[in-house]
């Protein structure tokens, strides 16, 4: 059956937005007309490992359902539950920053998606990622007992892996600068409330 409509991709740069429930940082996705993809129809917000499907339903990459839908609240990136985006390990220490832009269109649902963003990084995977080691850093992906692949049958593994394999290997033709650490400077108060540096 013929449409016009385009499959949704990744919205545009927007305000940093974390689920209200979980503290976990959402993934825009705009809905966008067939004649011009600057026009948004809708934007929706998904949790890490979710997408939409050719119908446009949420579908769980986990293969395990939420307990609630994403509740999109602005929120701060050193606040939220970031996960270390090789692993999902859940304290990544590293950021590395792609110089050039990375998309991959799902070849199930055809979202485009944009992994141009800074990559968070665990120590467990800072060896691998900084040297490139394509199949240490795939190994790390799938075995990894705080992301979903290790759990799925052994199709939906070769599937996934396949997928993830695409996506490394365009983080490193991005040619990625890093690792900076990632760290919180403390903050020096600017003066009593009330003055002209501090409120």
């Amino acid at each position: 059956m013929a449409t016009d409509r385009k499959p949704p991709r990744l919205g545009q740069v927007g305000p940093y937005m974390v689920c209200r429930e979980c503290q976990e940082p959402l993934n825009l996705y705009s809905l966008v007309q067939s004649d011009d993809e600057w026009q948004e129809e809708k934007v929706i917000y998904l949790h890490p490992l979710e997408t939409l499907s050719e119908d446009r339903e949420v579908i769980s990459l986990s293969g395990v359902e939420r307990d609630h839908e994403p509740v999109p609240v602005e929120g701060n990136p050193l606040d939220a539950e970031t996960p270390c985006d090789f692993c999902h390990y859940p304290n990544p220490k590293y950021v590395f920053v792609p110089r050039k832009q990375i998309r991959i269109t799902d070849p199930l649902s055809g979202v485009i998606h944009d992994y141009s963003s800074p990559w968070a990084c665990c120590d467990g995977c800072l060896s691998a990622v900084r040297n490139k080691r394509l199949g240490k850093m795939l190994d790390r992906a799938m075995n990894s007992r705080h992301g979903a692949a290790a759990r799925l049958p052994r199709e939906e593994r070769i599937h996934i892996r396949r997928m993830v394999r695409e996506i490394y290997l365009q983080y490193i033709d991005s040619l990625p600068m890093g690792p900076y650490e990632l760290r919180i400077k403390n903050q020096k108060p600017q003066g009593k409330p009330g003055s002209r540096k501090g409120m």
